[in-house]
């Protein structure tokens, strides 16, 4: 393979921190996943990335609901879920949101 892949479904309610269901984690690598606020997620990656080498999809499976995010730095990912239809509308939960990370090899 050209590339190896981490993947995911993140999970979320009320005041809780995600959860996440590892479909595929070829990186070694662990996300700790924190609410930051409502609908505003931090993921801190157990080891750094190469940022030059490495793609990362966040997409919601909900009707009307848009992600936003991307890295931070090589070891922390920032996610929001809002609403379409009112930016500024965030929600308190997310129902498997996917998360995929491809780093290219050389």
């Amino acid at each position: 393979m050209p590339y190896q892949t981490y993947s995911s479904l993140l999970n979320q309610a009320g005041e809780n921190n995600p959860t996440e269901a590892i479909l595929l984690n070829e990186l070694g690598i662990s996300i700790e996943w924190t609410k930051v606020g409502a609908g505003i997620f931090k993921g801190v990656l157990s080891k750094p990335i190469d940022l030059t080498k490495t793609t990362l999809i966040i997409q919601l499976q909900a009707e009307n609901r848009i992600a936003t995010g991307g890295f931070i730095n090589s070891t922390t990912i920032r996610f929001n879920n809002c609403d379409r239809n009112n930016i500024i509308d965030s929600r308190d939960w997310v129902s498997n949101a996917v998360i995929e990370m491809k780093t290219f090899n050389e």
